[in-house]
């Protein structure tokens, strides 16, 4: 209620609008393709990312998908994201009368790998100060490098692996 629209670098068919859009802010939690649907939903949609925010650099943009969901009217669009980065996701209507209800589904491929397992202060390097917290969070979860839920032998032995400068 009370969107209404932005215009945008996003040209489809003449119409660089979006209208009665909505914004959604996502973090890559990957380092591969990004698949955003809005396949289902019950008007013509039309869907744009920016990188960082809504003055960003446009990502990509969509009005009409030739994907799973062609001839439908509705969005859908894949690119491939940076691990950690945030974009904004305007979603909206291709007209100015439209609007409707719908569920926007990402799927989200790759992982943002741990460049520097240990270093919990983030510095870029592993050494004494991460050891002092690993020790002070002994047999909890607090320092839990390997992912067994507890700070523990296995663990203080990856960080002494990790010692120095990350990569």
């Amino acid at each position: 209620i009370g969107a209404t629209g932005t215009t945008l670098a996003c040209t489809k068919f003449g119409n660089a609008n979006i209208y009665n859009d909505i914004w959604y802010s996502y973090v890559a939690t990957g380092d591969g393709n990004l698949n955003l649907s809005l396949c289902g939903a019950s008007y013509d949609s039309k869907v744009a990312v920016f990188e960082t925010d809504c003055a960003g650099a446009l990502v990509a943009c969509n009005d009409d998908s030739t994907g799973a969901c062609a001839g439908t009217l509705q969005s859908e669009l894949d690119f491939t994201p940076t691990c950690g980065t945030t974009y904004l996701i305007c979603v909206g209507s291709y007209g100015i009368g439209g609007f409707g209800s719908g569920n926007m589904v990402l799927t989200q491929s790759g992982t943002c790998g741990t460049p520097c397992p240990g270093d919990f202060d983030g510095d870029d390097m592993v050494s004494a100060a991460d050891l002092s917290t690993l020790l002070g969070a002994w047999g909890t979860a607090g320092g839990d490098i390997n992912g067994d839920g507890t700070t523990n032998a296995a663990d203080l032995s990856a960080l002494l692996g990790a010692w120095g400068v990350c990569p």
